[in-house]
């Protein structure tokens, strides 16, 4: 069974700090995390740093809380276009190594 088959089969993800918790926003599942995650984004994420906190946060889930779609779009949109490089982690291509060293170099500025 792929991530994919257990994500369309959840009601919401609970994760600490993991690609799954990414993979359940593209899908649009209702997201609680435990963790610092790059994707800790307030109406996209329940964020809870307790046992309480996390009662509280499931009793919302469980009462319809979903993410913030036009934030959600936002998030991704800058996930594309300004942290992810494009290309694939097998092939290297000239293009790739490009894309890499500019954004390499974006950062020291």
């Amino acid at each position: 069974s792929s991530i994919y088959d257990l994500l369309a089969k959840s009601d919401f993800v609970i994760t600490v700090n993991s690609t799954v918790g990414l993979e359940a926003l593209l899908v649009g599942k209702p997201l609680i995390t435990l963790g610092d995650a790059i994707y800790n984004v307030d109406e996209i994420v329940q964020s809870v740093e307790s046992f309480e906190k996390l009662y509280y946060a499931i009793e919302e889930v469980l009462n319809g809380w979903q993410p913030n779609y036009h934030v959600l779009q936002g998030f991704l949109n800058y996930l594309k276009n300004y942290y992810a490089i494009e290309g694939n982690m097998d092939v290297s291509t000239h293009k790739q190594l490009s894309n890499i060293s500019k954004s390499l170099c974006d950062l020291l500025e």
